[in-house]
């Protein structure tokens, strides 16, 4: 039980704005709270009287979930149509219902259990008193299929926009492995490592041909003998007095490697989502011109298949020579073909930002040096000249 509150007049609740206010609906809040009446239990109620004879009130269907009926209630004032239209509607794929519409019909799609309950209800009492979710089912549930149908549509509407998305991801990661293949500066970069490995290593291990670049980070992170530096350290000095122009090759392979790891398991998932979407079409179109040859819904989807069974087809090539590309590009770089190349663009988006930033400390360092040597130089002649004119 909700208790009184004390000093109501000091509170938040007896501010002018909290005073209660008109335009609220009333009528879902009596449907969604309103305390039902108990079904009779064989004894006589102490509070209510007998109804007249004639004048017993219709009952109140059970068949539907008081969870449900309070779902379907709120979707259908939402969409604020009839239900005579709205099913008018459905039949139509009227274009006016857009996706979230349709995702919130499917969520509340009748049941064959909810249709077979009510059906069987109003057969033993004819005068039940339908409600605006019992009405509902009673008329949806003689469209076959119903959810399924709603997925279908759905999935037509949205289907150009998924197509488009999962070329974008493929044009993605196939322009960052060409970046990565044909930037000659970070090529340069990893036979630098790859020649101070080796020289390092002379006398304990054969020459190494090459290495795996996801075993970058690690390379690079060698220390010195005296810890005091680190192999990425090294190269960066390198790079940094001799090749100057390579510390370049950062820009673009950066932004490049922004490929996460389980991005092309993702195109992959994406993929099979379209074929078991076209295959749930398929299907449904199947059942549903043997029951009904001229429905709206077989005419749609067929045009909506002519359009996307060569998509699909297109789309499948597309991932097949990206594929390809993907394990070529794996070998390329001393990895198994089968590697998630978002573990190389992982690996080397690593390396290139820690060597930015120990280039830029190197760059930073070397300023500090050079200023010094010139405050040095001024401060000699300065001194020259005090003992030239003394």
């Amino acid at each position: 039980p909700v208790q009184r509150l004390q000093n109501i007049e000091k509170s938040v609740w007896n501010e002018e704005k909290m005073q209660p206010e008109s335009g609220y609906d009333m009528e879902l809040l009596h449907d969604m709270f309103e305390v039902k009446p108990r079904t009779s239990t064989g004894r006589k109620s102490d509070s209510a009287p007998p109804a007249a004879p004639g004048n017993s009130l219709p009952s109140v269907s059970t068949a539907i979930s008081q969870q449900r009926r309070q779902k379907m209630d709120i979707v259908l004032r939402f969409l604020k149509i009839s239900i005579d239209d709205l099913k008018t509607a459905v039949l139509a794929m009227d274009q006016r219902l857009g996706d979230e519409d349709l995702e919130k019909l499917e969520s509340i799609a009748p049941t064959p259990e909810e249709v077979s309950s009510l059906n069987r209800e109003l057969g033993k009492e004819p005068s039940t008193r339908l409600t605006g979710a019992e009405e509902f089912v009673y008329k949806f549930g003689s469209i076959s299929n119903l959810r399924d149908r709603l997925i279908c549509w759905r999935f037509g509407s949205k289907f150009e926009k998924l197509c488009v998305e999962l070329e974008i991801r493929m044009e993605r990661i196939l322009k960052a492995t060409n970046v990565l293949r044909n930037n000659d500066a970070f090529k340069q970069v990893l036979h630098m490592i790859l020649t101070v490995g080796n020289f390092l290593n002379h006398g304990s291990h054969r020459m190494a041909s090459g290495f795996r670049v996801t075993d970058l980070p690690k390379v690079v992170a060698v220390k010195s003998n005296d810890n005091s530096s680190t192999l990425l350290e090294y190269i960066v000095l390198q790079v940094g007095q001799r090749f100057p122009a390579v510390a370049d090759f950062t820009a673009e392979v950066e932004p490049a490697c922004g490929i996460k790891p389980g991005a092309f398991q993702e195109i992959t998932e994406g993929l099979k989502d379209l074929d078991c979407g076209m295959q749930m079409v398929a299907q449904q179109v199947e059942s549903a011109s043997r029951a009904e040859p001229h429905d709206v819904f077989c005419r749609t989807m067929n045009e909506f298949g002519a359009f996307a069974v060569p998509r699909c087809q297109g789309l499948a090539k597309r991932y097949d020579t990206l594929k390809g590309e993907l394990q070529g590009f794996c070998e390329y770089f001393g990895e198994p073909p089968d590697l998630d190349p978002g573990e190389v663009f992982a690996a080397v988006g690593q390396f290139a930002t820690k060597f930015r930033i120990t280039y830029q400390a190197w760059q930073e360092k070397e300023e500090r040096s050079k200023k010094r040597e010139q405050q040095q130089q001024q401060q000699q002649q300065a001194d020259k000249k005090d003992v030239a004119t003394s």
